[in-house]
């Protein structure tokens, strides 16, 4: 289903009023080798599975710990087991579809960018790792872009966007994952 097909039918719908465009279908082993790679690490004082629940279980809830994001983000289709359900997110006016590709609960968690309004890249792919530590966790966050223009342009423009939202993620995790 094309991203104009998904959005008619589950009333997508962009402040700015812009069509849905699809992205490239990309993996989460395709991360690697993206022209353009972000990875950042970010302590976080709260218990691993708590973040993980926060990031994987309901989209609705990134608008606790993320300025920007709509409580009105929800799934759209979702598997047993993960990998495979699609999320729309709303995140600063604009809806964004994504489909989980890993789902290791309590560990990991990544998607593809289905399709958006405004097509930044041809392909976006992020991954969340958390591991233990003293504490709280560390998370992980690694990010591949396959930009329109020369990656060598595009390189700063994703490495600070994705660096503000890195901290902003973070702050907002402890916060919200790390009450008692």
């Amino acid at each position: 289903m094309s991203a104009r097909q998904r959005a008619a039918t589950a009333g997508a719908v962009s402040i700015y009023d812009v069509p849905m465009v699809d992205f490239q279908r990309v993996a989460i082993s395709d991360l690697d080798s993206a022209p353009v790679v972000v990875r950042l690490d970010r302590p976080i004082g709260a218990p691993r599975q708590a973040v993980w629940d926060l990031l994987a279980l309901e989209p609705s809830r990134w608008a606790d710990f993320v300025p920007g994001f709509s409580r009105s983000s929800h799934w759209l289709t979702q598997t047993p087991e993960g990998v495979g359900s699609v999320r729309r997110v709303t995140a600063g006016g604009l809806t964004i579809d994504e489909e989980v590709l890993v789902h290791e609960v309590g560990s990991r968690w990544g998607f593809r960018v289905i399709s958006a309004p405004l097509p930044l890249a041809k392909g976006l792919v992020e991954d969340y790792v958390l591991e233990d530590a003293p504490g709280g966790c560390i998370l992980h966050w690694s990010v591949g872009a396959w930009p329109y223009g020369p990656p060598a342009l595009a390189r700063p423009v994703v490495t600070a966007a994705f660096t503000f939202l890195a901290n902003r993620l973070s702050a907002g995790l402890e916060k919200v994952a790390g009450k008692p």
